[in-house]
């Protein structure tokens, strides 16, 4: 009976050894290997507006704006409407700021949008690839030139600037441009 306990603690012992020479670099390995880096599926939001409008060398007409981003976004444009004197093959130097229907007309504000300060407002968020509603219908110089004063003739000249942020969060949006974000994500002047 001695025998077989010494025999059986033999196997037993040449078996825990084969389990541990199996087990050790298994663990080893799992413990000191790299999974596959994780790749971020966040995209960083960007917002990037587009100027999209018809110019027939006299009048701007449908003046509306683009969001090319991938978010949804607010815009708000400015118009900065000047008389250039046209100097030579080269651009104009402005000359003064002209009168609204004296020296041009500008088409009635959209429905959807409202002026605060220097900038027009669209009230709603604009979703990536759509547009605005026409901001204005038509910018038009009474006559051209303008006017011609010893040989130098006068153009009207105008220019849109655009900006657009990204819709959310709201309170973002209130404390960059100063308006407030009401009921069904629509903008609004602040009082």
């Amino acid at each position: 009976m001695k025998r077989m306990n010494k025999r059986t603690l033999v196997m037993v012992s040449i078996l825990g050894l084969m389990v541990l020479a199996i087990a050790l670099p298994l663990t080893l390995g799992f413990l000191t290997s790299t999974p596959h880096a994780l790749e971020n599926q966040f995209s960083k939001p960007y917002v990037p507006p587009v100027i999209v409008e018809a110019f027939d060398g006299e009048t701007k007409s449908a003046i509306q704006f683009k969001n090319n981003g991938n978010v949804s976004a607010y815009i708000r444009a400015a118009l900065v409407i000047q008389v250039k004197a046209k100097v030579g093959d080269g651009g104009g130097i402005l000359a003064y700021n002209p009168v609204s229907g004296t020296d041009f007309t500008l088409s009635s504000l959209g429905s959807d949008w409202f002026k605060k300060g220097d900038y027009y407002y669209y009230k709603y968020p604009v979703a990536p690839g759509n547009s605005t509603q026409v901001m204005f219908s038509q910018i038009k110089a009474l006559k051209m030139p303008i006017k011609t004063v010893r040989g130098i003739d006068y153009y009207l000249n105008v220019d849109v600037a655009v900006q657009s942020i990204q819709s959310l969060p709201a309170a973002a949006v209130q404390q960059a441009w100063s308006v407030t974000v009401g009921t069904g994500a629509v903008l609004a002047p602040t009082p």
